[in-house]
Parts: C-alpha cells; structure tokens; sequence
C-alpha cells in the first residue's frame, strides 16, 4: 500500500531537526525525572495530603519522592498521574516535547528514538492521546465538531479487540445488516421504527436489552448468548443510529426524545451544516493520518484525532502546555488503553 510521501517526508524532517535539541536537555532517564520534579515545582502544581503548595524540593532516600516541608511526609511525586510506575520517562518526555512542537509521533518512531520496546511507545503514544481527549471534553461544546466515524472509513485497516475474527478491520462498524423484520411489539414512531426495521437480528435482540435505565456493556452480555465482541459491534451500530446513547462509567440507554418533530428537524439541520464545515478538517485528518500512520483501528479513532488537535492548534499547544495537561491529569493505566473505546459519533476541535 502506497501512501503520500510528502507529509510524512516533512513530519520526519522536523524530528530529526527536534530530537537533538531534546536530548541535549533530557540525555537520560534521570534527567527526566528531574525535568519532570522541577516543572512540578514551578508551576505549583505539587501538593501534599496536608494542603500544602510544594514550591521546594526536600528530597527523601526513595526515588520520586520528596518530603513534605510542613508535615514531614513523604510525596510521592508522579502519583495520580499518568507518569505513576511510568519508566522509560525519557521515551515520555522526548514524545510530549516532540507533539508539543508540532509533530506527530508513531510508536515506530519513538521506539527507534527512545530505545524502547514497540509495545511501550504505543502505550505512550495512546496515553498522551487520551490526556488530549480528556483536555477536548474541557473545552467549550460549541469548539467540537461531531463526526460519524464512518467518514473515517478508509483509515480503519489496524485490528484491536474489538475486531471481529476473520474480517477487515473496518466491519467493527460496518457489519453488513440482515433484511428481517422488528418486533411489533416494541412500540417505536417515525424515523425510529424505519431505522429498527433495518436492524440485524443480533442488533434488534440487543436493543430490546436497553431501556431508559442505564446498562454496562458487562450485564449486557450476562443477558444475551452472543459473544462480547458481537455485543460491542451492535452496541455501535446502535449508538450510530441514534437508538441508545453513551452515558458515564461505560453504560448505554435509549436515546431520550423530549423534543418535537421540529425541534429534531432543527437539530438534524443543524448537524449537517456542521458536517459540511467540518469536512475540509476531516479531509486533512484522513490524508494526514493515512501519510504518517498509515492506518489506524476504529477503537481509538477519538484519541488520534485529539493528537491530531494537537498538531494543528499551534496557538493552543506547546511543549510546556502540554507537559503541564499530562502533569495535571489523572492517573491512566494500560487497563484503561486496553478499555478504551471510541464513541460511534467522533468529535474533532475546531480552531482559528
């Protein structure tokens, strides 16, 4: 597969230029701990279990701690963050100084850089991306675009845990529907009942799992003799036709409809004016996604588009904004990578 040479030619370019003036700063994994401790110093960013603001080091006998000047109590400096148990703080640093400037960063690449194992970069790359999604959802509402991930079709050909076996990458989202007909029991009204009549069987048995109460993807599957993977691919297609929605703590629920046919009719305008100007960006995305990474699995589409946020907002991100968003973040662990999933309706920022 042929892809263009260009942007990745620049991309790779503008590594090499800044990866010798990150090593001159960071040469090893100790200096990056003391880089790491002392940004934590001098933007306050460091407090003790007593409330009190670290702006001093004092430093203790154990590695990534400090005692607290107030209490005495050791303050373990890189807990509740995603640098807890982190090593290779170098390769983790040299990827943040790297998207902070404008690069984007393949777990290919920094392994090579960092001297890490593939496996490694890739959680880095991923936990970075996730802090950046975590900052999006911060921002504004009306700075998001939403994006059916389908647009992104052509860039799902990685496989991940929610890929079925023996099928393209693509059909996490894409598997083809059966022609049967619904259950004319269930009571369903306009556009809702055209959608469930499309409906596969394994699709329509979900839905008539999911009420207005809140349901985990877990209890789902407790109910249904069909396997978790085909669980989580009807749990999309359902989330894409707008018959469930997302709710907190990986639950799903009936789409609500407390507004009239003209309200809806306003909104669905709404989301297509929004579609056709978010397509130049969606469009760049792709080509810039395609010519880097080559590819991507649809499970972490969102964190890759945050990364992607990254790299074109120059006026919202840098080096220090970013090290200080991770700083700042809570702890992400390799389980939470691994669970991740991203929403069926993308979200892509917008900027000046």
């Amino acid at each position: 597969m042929q892809f263009s040479g260009e942007e990745r030619d620049a991309n790779l370019e503008l590594i090499e230029k800044l990866w010798p003036v990150f090593e001159a700063r960071i040469p090893d994994d100790a200096a990056a701990m003391e880089f790491v401790l002392q940004t934590l110093l001098t933007s306050s960013a460091l407090h003790c279990q007593c409330g009190t603001t670290v702006k001093k080091k004092l430093r203790s006998k154990k590695p990534r701690t400090l005692i607290c000047k107030n209490c005495k109590k050791e303050i373990w400096f890189t807990a509740r963050t995603p640098f807890k148990r982190a090593e290779r703080l170098k390769a983790w640093l040299g990827a943040i100084y790297l998207m902070g400037h404008g690069a984007i960063v393949t777990s290919n690449k920094l392994a090579e850089l960092g001297g890490t194992a593939i496996s490694t970069a890739l959680n880095i790359v991923r936990t970075i991306g996730l802090v950046l999604e975590n900052e999006r959802q911060k921002e504004k509402a009306d700075m998001s675009i939403e994006v059916p991930s389908k647009e992104f079709d052509s860039l799902f050909c990685r496989r991940s845990l929610l890929t079925l076996p023996k099928v393209h990458p693509s059909t996490e989202i894409n598997d083809p529907k059966a022609n049967v007909e619904p259950d004319t029991n269930q009571k369903q009204t306009g556009a809702e009942a055209d959608t469930v009549e499309q409906l596969s069987e394994s699709e329509l048995e979900i839905l008539e799992l999911i009420s207005n109460e809140p349901i985990t993807a877990d209890q789902i599957c407790q109910r249904t003799t069909q396997s978790a993977s085909a669980v989580a691919s009807a749990l999309v297609m359902l989330e894409i036709e707008g018959l469930i929605q997302s709710q907190p703590g990986g639950r799903f629920s009936r789409r609500s409809d407390n507004s009239d046919n003209e309200n809806n009719h306003d909104k669905k305008k709404t989301r297509q004016t929004n579609m056709a100007a978010a397509m130049p960006l969606v469009g760049r995305a792709i080509d810039s996604t395609r010519s880097i990474r080559g590819g991507i699995s649809r499970k972490y589409l969102q964190v890759y588009l945050a990364a992607i946020w990254c790299q074109l907002d120059r006026a919202r991100w840098n080096e220090e904004k970013l090290l200080l968003a991770f700083l700042r973040a809570p702890e992400i662990t390799y389980q939470d990578i691994l669970n991740y999933e991203s929403p069926a309706i993308a979200s892509m920022m917008t900027f000046s």
